[in-house]
């Protein structure tokens, strides 16, 4: 008995079964690059593993127990934090501010547009080197130009410094990733409505009227998702503090990345690199869950601010005063 053929313009395929094909690819990422790593971190937790492939057996949550009693987890936690809240700020305030100066409608500004982002497509190796030549005690030419203008008598040692270190790998570090909130600011302050600024030009609404009630209102989602994003970023960055300070001195630098990778990789006790690495996921899915409100939340914002603004009651009283009741 022969099967009759499918009507022309008939799919092969189910569409169900299309739809889960297509899925299937990201499935697959996801099982093995995500789900698998993330469930064998979580084992390997609850093991006593010193390197991988040697024997190792059941401790339950004893590593946890030790690990969260340790000083140096709770110095690394502290100094992930001061990074990772400095970074999310400072990225963002030189982000918004470079993006301010971009947006200005000169010629010498827009060329200065794809310099901007030269500091991002560098390597970080390669920046690496080039600070730890500029801030060397020894040879750097940091020191040699303060020398030379009598602004101190003898080099510092800018990376040796315990009160120095951390403001510097933060300050490095932000001026590499700050050009890339310059691009996402730049591109919501490309969006806003140019009529929004000639109307409030013909009003007589000063520059600082028009920041207020027009550039703020529509950048405040943009603003609230690239801080809480950069505090994502930020902290799990290794490789910048490990090249430039190693996590020094006396574990000043150490942040929580630094120290399973010391732990697994230099003190082979791969356990307890695990048992850290699950603390610091459960660490980031706080911020990935405060990240996908906040977003909501500062969309919110955005849109109640101009509402607010384009209250009859509040329009009339701007006009008055001179602002910019032109809020859409």
């Amino acid at each position: 008995m022969t099967r009759e053929p499918k009507p022309p313009g008939e799919p092969l395929v189910p569409d169900s079964v299309f739809g889960l094909l297509l899925l299937l690819p990201i499935v697959i990422w996801v099982v093995s690059m995500i789900l698998y790593p993330t469930g064998y971190v979580l084992w390997l937790s609850v093991q006593n593993a010193t390197v991988l492939g040697a024997p190792m057996n059941f401790v339950g949550f004893k590593n946890y127990g030790s690990v969260l009693k340790e000083p140096l987890f709770r110095l690394a936690l502290k100094n992930s934090v001061i990074w990772t809240v400095s970074n999310a700020f400072l990225q963002t305030i030189l982000g918004f501010a470079a993006a301010l100066l971009l947006n200005y409608p000169l010629r010498r500004v827009k060329i200065a547009q794809p310099l901007m982002i030269m500091p991002w497509v560098v390597p970080t190796i390669v920046m690496a080197i080039i600070w730890k030549f500029l801030l060397s005690a020894s040879y750097g030419v940091v020191n040699n130009l303060l020398i030379q203008l009598d602004l101190m008598s003898r080099p510092i040692n800018f990376l040796g410094s315990p009160d120095i270190a951390m403001p510097l790998v933060v300050f490095l570090n932000s001026w590499r990733w700050f050009p890339f909130f310059t691009v996402i600011v730049l591109a919501a302050l490309q969006n806003i409505p140019q009529d929004e600024y000639d109307a409030a030009t013909m009003e007589g609404a000063s520059l600082l009227d028009q920041f207020r009630n027009i550039t703020m209102p529509y950048l405040a989602p943009t603003l609230s998702v690239m801080l809480l994003v950069g505090n994502i970023f930020s902290f799990g960055i290794f490789d910048v503090i490990y090249l430039i300070t190693n996590g020094g001195p006396m574990n000043l630098t150490t942040t929580l990345p630094v120290l399973i990778y010391k732990r697994s990789f230099e003190g082979y006790r791969m356990s307890e690199a695990a048992t850290i690495a699950s603390l610091t996921f459960g660490v980031l899915l706080f911020f990935a869950i405060v990240v996908l409100f906040g977003g909501r939340l500062g969309s919110l914002l955005g849109r109640g601010v101009r509402r607010i603004l384009r209250r009859p009651e509040i329009a009339s009283a701007a006009t008055t005063k001179g602002q910019v009741p032109f809020i859409s």
